[in-house]
C-alpha cells in the first residue's frame, strides 16, 4: 500500500533505495503500456521530495532531481489510476 507523506493510499507501490550524491542531478523515467505511471522521490522519513505523472509522453512519468545531500533516497513506483502491471524504472545521472 502506498503511504504518501505518513498517510496511507489506495494505490499498490514499489518503492525502490537508491544512494545519491548533493549536486548531482538524477533522471527517473518510468514507462509502462498496462497503466498510467507515477513516481515519486523522497528522503529516508518518507517525505515527497519530487513527483511526477506525465512527463515522459502519454501515461508515463519522467522526473529530474537533485539532492541537496547525500543520501539513501526512496524511488516510489505507483500508479495513477487503480490499474497496475509491468512497468520499467530507470534512475541514472542527468546530463
Amino acid at each position: 500500500i502506498d503511504i504518501v507523506n505518513g498517510r496511507s493510499q489506495t494505490h499498490r507501490c514499489k518503492v525502490y533505495s537508491v544512494k545519491m550524491k548533493a549536486g548531482q542531478k538524477y533522471q527517473v523515467d518510468m514507462t509502462s503500456n498496462q497503466f498510467d505511471t507515477f513516481v515519486r522521490v523522497e528522503n529516508s522519513q518518507g517525505r515527497e521530495l519530487a513527483a511526477d505523472d506525465d512527463s515522459g509522453g502519454g501515461r508515463n512519468s519522467k522526473l529530474f532531481f537533485t539532492p541537496t545531500v547525500d543520501g539513501v533516497y526512496r524511488i516510489v513506483a505507483t500508479q495513477f489510476d487503480a490499474r497496475f502491471g509491468a512497468f520499467d524504472l530507470s534512475v541514472k545521472m542527468a546530463p
